[in-house]
């Protein structure tokens, strides 16, 4: 007789959606930091323009200048939660194998 694992997936469909909270939580951070960064940017590049008179020349280098330095950025923080996530579901995984053996052992 087989039992079905109540915390088991069948798909990896299933698989994707429990990862749900962590990936909301790295697209808030990275959604926050663009705010920042292109931001600071665009307002750094106004203030140099309008206290130097030149139009759009400050906020066009400030605005090009923050593009490659957000990106960098979203890579270095998809990189971390790519990793933590791996890391948080092999310990789930390894969890649950030792919870099956124990189970098995018991029966």
């Amino acid at each position: 007789m087989s039992e079905e694992k109540p915390n088991q997936p069948e798909n990896s469909y299933m698989q994707g959606l429990l990862i749900g909270p962590e990936v909301t939580g790295v697209m808030g951070q990275i959604a926050g930091m663009s705010v920042i960064i292109i931001g600071a940017g665009l307002a750094l590049g106004i203030i140099l323009d309008r206290t130097l008179g030149t139009k759009p020349m400050f906020t066009l280098a400030g605005i090009l200048i923050s593009l490659p330095l957000h990106m960098w950025l979203v890579y270095k923080i998809a990189m971390r939660a790519v990793t933590q996530i791996a890391v948080n579901q092999k310990k789930q995984n390894q969890t649950n194998l030792n919870s099956d053996q124990e189970d098995t052992l018991s029966e």
